[in-house]
């Protein structure tokens, strides 16, 4: 039930973007007509499912929509439009198969599809709260790859995360 909500600070990475269209230092900001609040409530409850936080300060220049994306970011979300809403977008698992193929449907088919290249490990950078918010790297290997066989490493920040564990 999206009715009748109060403003509260939150690590939910949902309602801290939100905030980010809502609140008064947005130079034009939205109100709740303006918003797809049902789609911020389901991915509030995303965010709590997976335990997944937004912790960070903002005390760098950006626009609206890139603090919004790197705060979504840490459920795993982005920016989004519903119709003329304000709304978001995030990973999860599909209800059904996108794809289902099967004899009966593929008669004379053939397809090709190319695959980006992958890196072996991700290196990714985050201000870790274990060490007092200090900046910190974790490696994120690919399914196949360890410490001892991943040569191919890219980098990646993450503004607003600050767990090891949410990497």
């Amino acid at each position: 039930n999206t009715a009748g909500w109060s403003y509260q600070i939150s690590r939910n990475p949902a309602w801290s973007a939100l905030g980010l269209l809502m609140d008064s230092f947005n130079p034009r900001p939205r109100t709740a007509s303006g918003c797809d609040l049902d789609a911020f409530a389901a991915f509030a409850a995303h965010c709590a499912a997976y335990g997944l936080e937004a912790n960070g300060v903002l005390d760098y220049p950006d626009t609206v929509l890139e603090a919004f994306n790197d705060v979504a970011g840490a459920g795993w979300g982005r920016f989004n439009r519903n119709g003329t809403l304000y709304s978001v977008v995030w990973d999860k698992a599909p209800d059904a198969p996108v794809q289902h193929f099967t004899p009966h449907n593929t008669i004379s088919f053939s397809t090709e599809k190319l695959l980006p290249r992958r890196p072996h490990a991700l290196l990714c950078s985050f201000k870790n709260e274990q060490k007092n918010y200090q900046r910190d790297m974790r490696p994120v290997y690919t399914p196949g790859f360890d410490e001892n066989t991943a040569t191919d490493f890219e980098e990646r920040e993450y503004m607003y995360i600050t767990h090891t564990d949410q990497i």
